[in-house]
């Protein structure tokens, strides 16, 4: 394959040729035949320096004056075609300079080279990149290019930095599943580390097992899995294992349970093991990716009862009934085929001020619990955090809201609520409505972000509030 810089200079080196041509053309028709001293005729141009008199041999034509018999020939349908030509190519070169600015003639090459002067997501030589992006310009060539640019970082913006973080960063999350599976184009990704983040409330009630929240991002290749050892520093606390897809949205923290402490604890440590492999092949050994040590302060203060204060009422139920009206949706294949349909802005009204929700939503097939979904949520926030503790999927796959059999229960939970920051106020009321399907679809499920080994406890994106 040609390179695109060798095209784009190719193309460059043609239209200057063609340029020059036309200039050349119209200079030959203008200005080149001259007469030389000759007798010519200006009619059909033949030789008559041995013609006596002012009538041609040739044609018959006969001139007036013997100035006219030396003449320069000119050739004014060539001059105007290379005329036209010139124009109509600076018209071009100038409405692309208008339409997209002097970037457009730039080489990609120059683009990539040019990142650690120009990289501003919101500058022209970025946007420039993008277009030609977005239009698949880029050679394989010039791909591998971006991705090791932006892995590479430059001197002030050197990878997991805030400032490579703020900048490249953007670029490979935004642009790597563009990326062909298995190309070389993807080779530098693989050299970057995650970036592991483990944090928790100010204080936990003495009462309540804390919860950590793990935050695991990368920069790796489409289609990678991480599997994630934790294991904290307390005597006989065994490690949990979970597991990670690098799908494109921004994933919710996992929920990783801590047993009750004493309450001279102030921080709690854990150890991270991570590795990653390819989905498409799970038979794979897994690649070790490192090892990461965390500390995490733990404050335990007061009880649960003293830190929040239960809110219900008719009015309030009223409003998560409009927040959660029993729809799910339901997929034919993949891992957590039934989705709850979550609208939180119904939230956003003067009777919730101030109240945080944490609420267990269950689905029932004839009483038997089918799925357990944990959510929590300051009041009006747009999205929602969740966590699916339990499913059966061979029961939810028969979900169906037209036999009258399946219902969702709905109870709020004061631990639950505890993990909205700044929560006192919580929703502590319940109901139990008929679950209805009101989209089936003919697909695979979306992804779960998060999994373990036993599927015990699975987070699901936060992002998406008609699919929880």
């Amino acid at each position: 394959m040609i390179s695109g810089d060798i095209l784009y200079w190719l193309g460059w080196i043609g239209v200057i040729a063609f340029y020059c041509a036309m200039i050349y053309l119209a200079w030959w028709a203008l200005f080149s035949d001259r007469h030389k001293g000759r007798r010519r005729c200006p009619k059909c141009w033949y030789d008559m320096c041995g013609t006596p008199g002012m009538t041609c041999n040739e044609c018959g034509h006969t001139v007036h004056f013997e100035k006219q018999l030396t003449k320069r020939r000119r050739r004014p349908l060539f001059a105007l075609l290379s005329f036209v030509s010139c124009v109509a190519i600076a018209g071009y070169i100038s409405e692309s300079l208008v339409d997209q600015g002097w970037l457009n003639l730039a080489p990609t090459k120059a683009l990539i080279l040019s990142l650690p002067f120009t990289m501003d997501i919101n500058g022209s030589t970025y946007k420039e990149l993008v277009r030609r992006m977005q239009a698949d310009e880029l050679s394989d060539r010039e791909w591998r290019m971006v991705m090791k640019r932006c892995a590479e970082g430059d001197w002030e913006r050197r990878p997991l930095s805030d400032a490579w973080l703020q900048s490249y960063a953007q670029v490979i999350a935004a642009w790597r599943g563009a990326l062909e599976s298995g190309s070389k184009a993807e080779e530098p990704l693989l050299d970057l580390e995650p970036v592991v983040n483990i944090t928790t409330r100010d204080s936990w009630p003495a009462d309540v097992s804390p919860r950590l929240e793990v935050t695991l991002q990368d920069w790796w290749p489409s289609g990678m899995e991480t599997r994630v050892r934790a294991q904290p520093r307390i005597e006989g606390e065994p490690a949990t294992t979970f597991y990670k897809t690098n799908a494109f949205f921004r994933q919710p923290a996992y929920q990783l349970p801590i047993p009750p402490l004493t309450q001279e604890n102030s921080q709690v440590v854990i150890d991270l093991t991570i590795d990653r492999r390819r989905t498409a092949e799970e038979a794979a050994d897994w690649e070790s990716v490192g090892t990461y040590t965390v500390t995490v302060p733990l404050v335990r203060k007061g009880r649960l009862d003293d830190l929040l204060e239960p809110v219900q009422g008719s009015a309030i139920d009223q409003v998560m009934r409009q927040a959660l009206s029993g729809q799910v949706t339901k997929w034919d294949k993949g891992r957590s085929p039934v989705r709850v349909n979550i609208q939180a802005r119904q939230t956003n009204t003067d009777v919730f001020q101030g109240i945080a929700v944490g609420a267990i939503i269950e689905l029932l097939c004839d009483g038997q619990v089918a799925r357990r979904l944990d959510i929590w949520w300051p009041a009006g926030a747009r999205g929602i955090d969740w966590e699916v503790v339990y499913e059966d999927e061979p029961l939810l796959r028969t979900a169906s809201g037209r036999d009258g059999t399946w219902q969702m229960r709905v109870r709020g939970d004061a631990e639950l609520a505890l993990r909205v920051p700044g929560a006192t106020k919580y929703w502590a009321g319940q109901f139990t409505i008929p679950m209805k399907v009101r989209r089936a679809r003919q697909s695979e499920a979306p992804p779960r972000p998060w999994w373990t080994d036993d599927d015990d406890a699975v987070a699901v994106n936060p992002d998406a509030p008609a699919d929880g």
